[in-house]
């Protein structure tokens, strides 16, 4: 019995370390991220092809996906309020939804899935082919070269993009509203931005914001702790997204409970 408690208290001290260890790691990767970036040393040319990887080969993918998800909202909200005879409130349930919520975190999530895991990917083989101490020994620093245009990059194109996929959503729900429920083209764009603050745009920013350093400082740290040859890649790249979606939930749970409820 003995040994069954010390075993069970010594598998939650090392869960716990473990924990505490990441948590480390991933504080450590953002203030060098930052003291490369405060320190002038970022690459411009480098940065503009990242946001050409966030923005424009992600392009058409969000687009899709945000045009179909504000229509599929706007389908299941009218079930319900037609029952009520409150289908015109069909456009400001979708346009809420999707400036406070939908947007940010659809975005994040499609670019977590195709950018991040790529970041992990990149990293991660450079680390295990050696590239990353090749760099080291040129007196390049990794974090600067490889870590800091993607930083930036995520920072400024993914409030970009979730600004593009708040208009589709909103679109989207149009194209349902005024075809499906007769719904005026007037009353429909009156109501879809009646209750819409500019409070509610600047926090959905922001959430993308910070939705982008996670998914950049996670993807990164997994590649950089990557090892054991092919396998050791794909295991980071698991990783990353995974915890990715994890920290970004988490990261919007808290945004929203600070400006929505406290």
């Amino acid at each position: 019995m003995k040994q069954k408690k010390r075993g069970l208290v010594a598998t939650i001290g090392h869960r716990l370390l473990a924990f505490v260890d990441y948590i480390g790691s991933l504080t450590i990767l953002l203030a060098r991220v930052l003291w490369a970036l405060f320190s002038g040393k970022l690459r411009f040319t480098s940065t503009l092809v990242e946001c050409e990887i966030f923005g424009n080969r992600s392009f058409w993918t969000v687009a899709l996906i945000s045009l179909f998800m504000g229509m599929v909202v706007a389908m299941e909200s009218a079930v319900p309020l037609k029952l009520t005879g409150g289908e015109f409130y069909v456009a400001t349930i979708v346009s809420i939804s999707a400036v406070r919520e939908l947007g940010p975190v659809l975005v994040a999530f499609l670019l977590c899935g195709r950018v991040g895991a790529a970041i992990a990917a990149e990293i991660g083989t450079m680390k295990i082919t050696e590239q990353v101490d090749a760099l080291q020994t040129l007196a390049v620093d990794p974090v600067e070269y490889l870590v800091l245009p993607k930083f930036v990059a995520a920072g400024v194109m993914l409030p970009i993009m979730t600004i593009m996929a708040d208009a589709l959503m909103i679109f989207g729900g149009y194209l349902v509203g005024t075809t499906t429920m007769n719904l005026s083209s007037g009353l429909y764009l009156y109501q879809a931005f009646r209750f819409v603050l500019f409070r509610d745009i600047m926090i959905g920013i922001l959430k993308a914001f910070l939705f982008g350093m996670i998914i950049v400082i996670v993807s990164s740290r997994e590649g950089f702790h990557a090892e054991g040859g092919a396998k050791g890649v794909g295991r980071a790249t698991t990783t990353a997204v995974v915890v990715s979606l994890f920290i970004t939930i988490l990261a919007d749970l808290l945004v929203t409970a600070i400006f929505y409820f406290i």
